[in-house]
């Protein structure tokens, strides 16, 4: 430290210097604490003036003349002496500070280099690795390691420099569960509180700070340096818990973004999914002399397990079917597709609904069963030369019936359990004729089954006032409004199941091909 301050006040020094030999001094020199003379020529012969520069060394002044004048010059000597201390004392606090400016000024680097390095990268290994290699160079460790935590147990993900010691990795590992025991850091600057630590640690460590690296309370990494020169200080413990704390936060978000890629490529192929499945329903309605038709399906989901269709057998007789598979998304999309595969396959085969139901059920039963599910289906068959409907119902509610004639509205309750609750089906085929006027309503449950904010449902009585209310309008109009009135009854409340309907009515002209989704 004298020979710097020697360097940066050697004009200072030489104008004492000069001073003192006008008064006769042989010689002025700054001798160290260790006795090394860093400025003047030498110790020459002659009475010699000494006093301390502080604890830095001493201001020896030489071969003063007279005997008599050592001891007068004492006073001078020791006031330059302790100038020369206060100066001294300025530089080593400013030295100081401007180690400490500049330590900091490399971590405040460092942690910006992380920041912008994190914002633009999603490589997790590779940001780990970066901010690796700063503690260590921060910190003058010799190694140093991060060890991240996995569903199947810890690895070693990063080791800067590079090291494959599998005695080390080993050490590493047990560390790493030691510390997300622990909780907090923990340091070790001796090889005897190594060992305390882990008996079995390599000899190589003989130093050694770990911090752990929290996403929220949990530990989900750990940092640890390993050597160096002096002992892992407080300073060393407060920059590696920042960049502990900057670790964590690198780790959360990394995981939150490979989440939300999850996510959205989830939502992408829900989209398409959904797509599929609507694409599936029938694009138009059929044109049925004395019919006006009109139906929809509203998911409540992306996907869903409702379904309704049209079709055509052998002797000209239209089949129309409206399925709900129980449970929601896309388990009851993939046997909603097989449910109304099945039927489309059979409904040509037979005039009988019993029989399709039946033959739907005897394909699919196994592997409804299997999973717990089941699936609610009405399905019928339309004569137009006759106005006769024979249908048959497989647990499927709700159905409703107005009668024009009469001005009610019926509810049709199913006579057999949902397709793929047992091994046979028990509903049976029921037929009645349709007068000009009368309004058949097919539904799935969740028009009956929603329910507002107070909890309470729509019900099958409000289903039968609309249609009631809405019976002389067409099939569009009284789809419209049963689909208004159930949310309007269910205010802000999401809805919570699909809502599919199918509305036939019976009228005296040509029938119109009505509207679908």
């Amino acid at each position: 430290m004298l020979r710097k301050f020697v360097s940066r006040n050697r004009q200072l020094l030489e104008t004492l210097a000069r001073s003192w030999r006008m008064v006769g001094a042989q010689g002025f020199v700054l001798v160290d604490a260790d006795g090394h003379v860093v400025f003047g020529n030498g110790l020459s012969a002659g009475e010699e003036l000494s006093t301390p520069v502080g604890p830095y060394g001493s201001l020896r002044v030489i071969g003063l003349p007279g005997a008599g004048q050592t001891n007068s010059f004492g006073p001078q000597l020791t006031s330059q002496a302790q100038l020369l201390a206060q100066i001294l004392k300025r530089e080593v606090e400013l030295e100081s500070m401007t180690v400490e400016l500049m330590g900091a000024y490399d971590q405040l680097v460092a942690m910006y280099n992380i920041s912008q390095a994190a914002r633009s990268c999603l490589d997790l290994e590779g940001l780990l690795s970066s901010l690796l290699k700063e503690a260590v160079h921060l910190t003058g460790a010799e190694q140093g390691f991060i060890a991240l935590r996995h569903e199947d147990g810890w690895k070693k993900l990063a080791c800067e420099p590079a090291s494959p010691d599998g005695e080390k990795d080993l050490a590493i590992i047990t560390l790493a569960q030691m510390i997300r025991d622990r909780g907090r850091p923990l340091v070790c600057n001796s090889r005897e509180e190594c060992l305390n630590v882990l008996p079995t640690m390599p000899p190589e460590i003989e130093r050694l700070a770990l911090t752990p690296i929290k996403v929220g309370d949990e530990v989900v990494a750990v940092i640890g340096l390993v050597n160096k020169a002096e002992v892992f200080t407080a300073g060393n413990q407060k920059l590696v818990g920042a960049l502990a704390e900057e670790a964590g936060a690198i780790i959360e978000r990394t995981h939150l973004q490979e989440q939300m890629v999850v996510q959205e490529r989830m939502q992408r192929e829900l989209e398409i999914a959904a797509s599929i499945q609507m694409g599936l329903l029938p694009s138009s309605l059929p044109h049925v002399e004395g019919l006006d038709i009109a139906a929809i399906c509203h998911p409540a989901n992306e996907v869903g397990g409702d379904f309704f269709d049209f079709v055509y057998n052998a002797d000209g007789l239209l089949g129309m079917a409206l399925g709900d598979v129980t449970n929601k998304g896309v388990p009851a999309a993939l046997f909603m597709v097989v449910s109304r595969t099945l039927l489309r396959a059979a409904a040509p085969l037979h005039s009988s609904p019993r029989r399709v139901l039946e033959h739907a059920n005897n394909d699919i039963y196994d592997d409804l069963s299997g999973v717990g599910m089941f699936v609610t289906i009405f399905f019928a068959y339309y004569n137009p030369r006759t106005r006769e409907l024979t249908y048959a119902n497989a647990g499927h509610a709700p159905v409703l019936f107005y009668r024009n004639a009469t001005g009610t509205c019926e509810f049709w309750k199913a006579d057999g359990p949902p397709v793929g609750v047992l091994p046979e089906i028990m509903s049976k085929d029921h037929t009645t004729h349709l007068a000009e006027g009368d309004v058949l309503v097919v539904m799935s449950d969740g028009f009956n089954e929603a329910a507002n904010s107070q909890g309470e449902r729509f019900g099958i009585q409000r289903l039968q006032e609309v249609i009631a209310a809405n019976a002389s309008r067409s099939a569009g109009k009284i789809r419209a409004a049963l689909l208004s009135a159930v949310e309007t009854f269910a205010e802000s409340t999401p809805q919570a199941d699909d809502q599919t309907v199918i509305v036939l009515k019976v009228t005296g002209a040509q029938g119109n091909r009505g509207t679908g989704a």
